[in-house]
């Protein structure tokens, strides 16, 4: 997944604030001369939070937050809530190949590859090409993510999910599933079948909070009993303003 390094400006600190993005839990963590990385396709919506490392995710939903560092291979709903140690798997290896190791097709990962054809005089050492097929992973809206939690690329965690401390994840996860252990499990749903399709239905993350509040979430079918009588009185979703990768780019100094 291409990448790209930017030196903040001034000017990208502005445009942070602009879009209200939070790097901190108070105040700002970032100043001019910091080096963040990004993807180009970036869309941060605002109201969003990276409140760890110097990694932008592929897209982040408002009122979301993580107390571990985002990777670029993140695309993040709204409402989500991520504890510390969070990592990515890392990059695959080809399996149905005679041998995995990368010294077949990224030399990057060996060092002593690079020395050991010096020394021997290798002018040219042709990679094969590998394509792990990597996709970001998908985590819908209002996923809570607990502590030390490592998860496959590629997969989708649904709306609603919860993953318990500890889970390795190498499966999609459904909508409001619990889930937990190495790899992890199903536990349960966290409410029946009935109430998982009204919530969906409803699409609740639209609005914001200062209008869901008031319904009370602490009683999830009155919750949405209030919902849909606000929506049918004319409630409106929240809208809100996106920043793009484009934008941080032109607003900070890429490096080359």
């Amino acid at each position: 997944m291409r990448i790209v390094n930017v030196r903040i400006t001034e000017e990208l600190l502005s445009l942070f604030r602009e879009h209200r993005l939070s790097t901190a839990k108070a105040g700002e963590r970032w100043k001019v001369g910091d080096v963040i990385t990004l993807h180009p396709d970036t869309a941060l919506e605002n109201y969003g939070q990276v409140i760890a490392g110097a990694t932008l995710p592929l897209s982040l939903g408002a009122f979301s937050y993580s107390h571990s560092p985002f990777s670029r291979e993140m695309a993040i709903g709204r409402y989500c809530s991520f504890s510390w140690g969070l990592e990515l798997i890392a990059a695959d290896h080809p399996l149905d190949w005679a041998t995995t190791s990368p010294v077949t097709h990224n030399h990057q990962d060996i060092r002593g590859l690079e020395l050991y054809l010096n020394d021997i005089g290798v002018q040219e050492y042709r990679m094969q090409v590998y394509d792990p097929g990597h996709r970001p992973v998908q985590f819908g809206h209002d996923v809570w993510v607990g502590m030390r939690t490592l998860i496959k690329r590629g997969i989708t965690i649904g709306h609603g999910a919860v993953v318990a401390a500890g889970s390795l994840v190498t499966h999609d996860v459904p909508p409001y599933a619990i889930v937990a252990g190495t790899p992890a499990r199903i536990l349960r749903f966290r409410f029946a079948d009935a109430l998982i399709a009204r919530l969906l239905k409803s699409e609740w993350w639209r609005y914001g909070p200062e209008k869901l509040q008031p319904l009370d979430p602490s009683d999830p079918e009155r919750f949405l009993d209030r919902l849909d009588m606000a929506v049918a009185a004319g409630l409106e979703p929240l809208e809100l303003p996106v920043l793009t990768g484009a934008q941080i780019i032109a607003a900070g100094e890429p490096l080359r």
